[in-house]
């Protein structure tokens, strides 16, 4: 895995998890457990990187699968979960065109104008399929 790029610190994965997870009721030891390799034994996701990532300290960026397990484990969409892990390890923001058929990840989305921000959505949705 990666390690995390130095920039300014974000929590929003780390958030989204810790939260889901106590709404839901569930322990680290029941994400460990359900994520669990029944082959090898192997947790794809331990307790102790579990309770790192929920307190926002220094982790190795989460990969696919394990982004994948957190996602099934805590019963969300993985859209959601992999937007939360892009906007905390990589600072990329989710901007939507107007009419929600196209979106991109935006790195410095935070610093555009609103009316930057408009010309981009416009920008998007001028590469739609017509018939979309």
């Amino acid at each position: 895995m990666a390690q995390q790029p130095d920039q300014p610190h974000r929590r929003d994965l780390s958030d989204l998890v810790r939260g889901t997870r106590t709404k839901r009721r569930l322990s680290q030891q029941d994400i460990e457990d359900a994520t669990t390799d029944q082959a090898t034994g192997e947790p794809l996701i331990s307790r102790g990187y579990l309770g790192r990532l929920e307190r926002g300290e220094r982790v190795s960026i989460p990969d696919e699968p394990m982004l994948r397990a957190l996602a099934r484990t805590l019963d969300l969409p993985y859209a959601e979960v992999a937007e939360a892990a892009g906007s905390q390890f990589w600072g990329h923001q989710t901007v939507w065109s107007p009419t929600g058929k196209t979106r991109a990840l935006i790195r410095t989305a935070e610093r555009l104008e609103p009316h930057q921000l408009m010309r981009l959505q416009e920008f998007m949705e001028a590469f739609l399929p017509e018939d979309s």
